[in-house]
């Protein structure tokens, strides 16, 4: 009955699952913020748009019905989202309230994550094939390992982040351990692995990092994908730095900064499906960001034409047909990459070494260094026929 004395229809079976999952899942998060030194000053970003369950199976109007009901039984404060402006909006979020009584845990150990329900995601706008065979059975073997380590953090107990997909941050916990592969368009574009707490982490917070007790090392693949690009093409890769486009670069006293600038102009390159008019990034602090790690004045057309340059033997014509650069081809030296990452961490597994997957890279205790940086140079010339050297650098 309803408080007017009306019969009310039971809701179906899997409506209520939906409606004691969303209960679930706020009450968690609310104590995962609890837990978290953010939980003090920060509240719980959801969406409750026709989207959301888009973006997650938890979202939709049993939802809705739960926060609607929380909110007039005074457990939460919902505030309502909000346009900003044209490109930003700050989504709605909940609050707890001290009649919310939050259950009080005293670690992460009372909290605990349902395995990613896909270990392979396909990002397409038609129809989406089965995952090729063995590439859950690969991740389901990584992740197995994972749950199994030594992995723990000083200090930083959990941390905020940006979704790119979406307008919300999310808290990141020491559960996320669940990795999966992400594809783009098709099985032969992406696939790198994401889902671990230690990706999002802020780079300056990884050296509190500890497996097996040890302090971590980074270990990663030099300039990888314009040597994927390399090899893919059969060209031979030049000599010295392949970001110094004159010889002397290295000279320069701003070389650290042009360096990354470069870097990152690389990277857009391999994936931008046409010329770029204009210094890349989503918004106006993104493209000054870039502009101000290149000379004064510099302008980016003339930036790239000397990395086509120093690069011509991978550049292609610049229309879009050939080559590696402004093509849209970038995603395929992703799937490369991340097939050679996938068998290394397997070969690590193997041995009984945890490594924490980050695109290119993995984290590994410092006494693993060399045997991750071994295995990673075996596996590139295994996969590419190649040699794409690892270094192995502090976090």
């Amino acid at each position: 009955m309803d408080n007017d004395g009306h019969r009310q229809r039971a809701p179906k079976a899997n409506v209520r699952a939906k409606f004691d999952l969303a209960v679930e899942v706020i009450v968690c998060n609310l104590v995962a913020l609890a837990l978290s030194k953010e939980g003090h000053h920060r509240s719980l970003a959801i969406i409750r748009a026709n989207h959301a369950s888009s973006t997650s199976p938890v979202y939709g109007k049993p939802f809705n019905r739960v926060v609607t009901l929380m909110d007039e039984a005074g457990l939460v404060t919902v505030t309502v989202g909000y346009r900003r402006s044209a490109a930003a909006r700050a989504s709605s979020s909940v609050t707890a309230t001290p009649a919310m009584k939050v259950p009080a845990v005293s670690d992460w150990s009372a909290l605990s994550l349902e395995d990613h329900e896909r270990l392979v995601v396909l990002h397409t706008d038609g129809r989406s094939p089965p995952s090729p065979p063995g590439l859950e059975h690969d991740v389901m073997a990584i992740n197995t390992g994972l749950c199994m380590a030594s992995v723990e953090m000083s200090d930083v107990v959990a941390h905020v982040a940006s979704r790119s997909s979406t307008i919300i941050d999310w808290l990141v916990t020491p559960l996320h351990r669940q990795l999966h592969r992400t594809f783009n368009d098709d099985f032969e574009s992406g696939g790198r692995l994401y889902g671990g707490w230690w990706q999002t982490l802020p780079r300056e917070l990884r050296k509190h990092i500890r497996i097996n007790s040890e302090a971590v090392v980074n270990v990663d693949f030099a300039t990888m994908h314009l040597r994927l690009a390399y090899a893919a093409a059969g060209k031979r890769v030049p000599r010295g730095d392949l970001y110094d486009l004159t010889g002397t670069d290295q000279e320069r006293l701003d070389w650290p900064r042009l360096r990354e600038g470069r870097k990152q102009l690389v990277s857009v390159m391999f994936m931008s499906k046409s010329s770029l008019r204009q210094w890349p990034g989503g918004t106006l602090r993104e493209r000054e960001d870039i502009r101000s790690c290149f000379p004064k004045g510099a302008k980016v057309k003339h930036e790239i034409a000397a990395i086509r340059e120093r690069h011509e033997a991978i550049a292609g014509r610049g229309d879009g047909t050939t080559g590696w650069f402004e093509c849209g081809r970038g995603l395929r030296l992703q799937r490369i990459e991340s097939d050679i990452l996938v068998a290394v961490l397997l070969k690590l597994n193997a041995l009984g070494i945890t490594a924490l997957p980050i695109h290119d890279a993995v984290l590994v205790a410092r006494s693993h260094g060399k045997t991750a940086q071994r295995i990673m140079e075996a596996e590139a010339r295994r996969v590419t026929g190649a040699r794409i050297p690892a270094k192995i650098g502090e976090v």
